[in-house]
């Protein structure tokens, strides 16, 4: 799965390499910052990437400003369990230290997803945020220039926000709600 942001796509850039058939996963929210798209527009083209977008089968306007669960169930949860009804195993950019609720991600976890197993393999686990901007960088990867401004987590426009000095890199997340 890709959000577009860094270990994403570096995770969306390895795949093309080993094997370009290889599904890549994005949910478009309806809410996804221009930027975001546009990279997604980008990446596809330069590296032919597989891509396959799942959408909200509703939308609900802007439920984000009563009911964020609600709408990230809608517009994140649903779509993604839909995208999983296909495959064994889950391939994501969560990496240890992006926070504490992620702190003890192991590289293959097992876990029951719509009542059945599926491996959750998260191959950057270990990596550091420096680890992935140099493999970016090293590799000439094009990345989302709300990175550059602040942004150290990427999702839906109306409820994320750069991040501060200091804060662990999803605070711009749902920020203010104890939403993680």
């Amino acid at each position: 799965t890709v959000s577009f942001g860094g270990p994403g796509v570096a995770l969306a850039y390895m795949a093309a390499q080993i094997e370009p058939s290889t599904p890549i996963v994005f949910l478009d929210t309806g809410f996804l910052f221009p930027e975001t798209y546009a990279l997604r527009d980008e990446l596809v083209k330069r590296y032919a990437l597989n891509l396959v977008e799942y959408k909200p089968l509703t939308d609900p306007g802007p439920l984000y400003e009563t009911d964020t669960d609600g709408c990230c169930a809608i517009r994140k949860v649903e779509p993604m369990q839909r995208a999983l009804g296909d495959f064994d195993a889950w391939v994501s950019g969560v990496r240890r230290d992006q926070g504490p609720t992620r702190a003890n991600t192991e590289v293959v976890e097992h876990h029951l997803v719509n009542g059945r197993p599926l491996a959750k393999v998260y191959p950057l686990a270990y990596w550091s945020r420096g680890q992935i901007w140099g493999y970016l960088l090293d590799k000439g990867i094009p990345y989302n220039p709300l990175l550059d401004q602040g942004y150290a987590s990427l999702g839906c426009w109306p409820c994320t926000r750069a991040t501060r000095a200091g804060e662990d890199e999803r605070a711009g997340r749902w920020s203010g709600s104890g939403k993680t």
